[in-house]
């Protein structure tokens, strides 16, 4: 079921762009956007739609309605959407002005379940002119065609997720006191070791669980993920600058087995630790 009535000012902005057959593979890709000024008739309804939607307010109130949550969306706030899922989204007792965006292109959802956790969040005051300016940079843009213009859309697009990304990740963690500042520190110091959560958590006097959900929520990604993360990192590093042996770099590493290690390491970049030292060896 696709409900709509598109009630909104005449001033309002509606942009699109459609992607040719060579950056149709570029993601994401905005695809439609806008700065709408809402009547408070204003609502849209879908069952579903290929993309995910980032909405910002400016003025008034949105409310947004999720299959598991509702919420209102108030003046510097945004949330981004899965519209592969029912939702609504409407003006809430006034009018409502608020910037939208659809994004799509290959692993859009794996984009969004990486980045996006919570659907909700205010954007820090100190990132809300940035934001809004590389918005109407992106509505300028969207209605030329040109290559320059397309590369130009997606560092825009880049420019919005980024603060986004920065309200919901960077403050959290920018205190070096801050457990998840401390939990990326001991891993830092310790991705050579046998190291587990349970150790770390045991280490900084929290519950393993209590570790995991705090790292999760300031850094994006669970704290074996990053313990991971910085083992491949040195291992990269070790394949290019040393002559040592895979099973060697693999240990240094902090990896149970030679084997376990190149199972990882082509998981995550795509080659064997081998193939990767022949195309960057200096």
């Amino acid at each position: 079921m696709k409900e709509k009535y598109l009630s909104f000012a005449e001033n309002s902005v509606w942009a699109t762009y459609t992607p040719g057959s060579t950056t149709a593979f570029f993601s994401p890709i905005v695809t439609e956007a806008g700065h709408f000024y809402a009547f408070p008739d204003y609502c849209v309804m879908r069952e579903h739609h290929e993309s995910c939607l980032l909405l910002y307010t400016l003025n008034g109130n949105g409310k947004i309605t999720l299959p598991s949550q509702t919420f209102v969306l108030s003046p510097g706030s945004f949330c981004v959407i899965d519209c592969n899922i029912p939702h609504r989204y409407e003006s809430y007792e006034q009018n409502w002005e608020f910037l939208w965006m659809h994004m799509a292109g290959p692993g859009i959802r794996e984009m969004y379940n990486a980045v996006f956790p919570e659907p909700f969040s205010e954007l820090n005051d100190k990132y809300r002119d940035a934001f809004t300016e590389a918005f109407d940079s992106l509505l300028e843009t969207m209605s030329l065609g040109d290559t320059i213009s397309f590369l130009k859309i997606q560092n825009l697009t880049s420019s919005i997720l980024y603060y986004t990304g920065l309200s919901l990740y960077g403050d959290k963690a920018e205190s070096p006191d801050s457990l998840p500042a401390r939990c990326a520190r001991l891993i830092d110091s310790r991705y050579g070791r046998k190291l587990t959560i349970d150790e770390i958590a045991d280490e900084l006097h929290v519950s393993k669980y209590h570790l995991i959900r705090t790292f999760k929520r300031a850094m994006g990604i669970p704290p074996y993920s990053y313990l991971t993360m910085r083992r491949i990192s040195k291992a990269k590093e070790k394949l290019v600058f040393t002559n040592d042996p895979i099973a060697e770099i693999a240990e240094k590493c902090g990896f149970n087995d030679c084997a376990g290690f190149i199972s990882c390491f082509k998981q995550r970049t795509g080659q064997t630790p081998l193939q990767y030292r022949k195309g960057f060896k200096l």
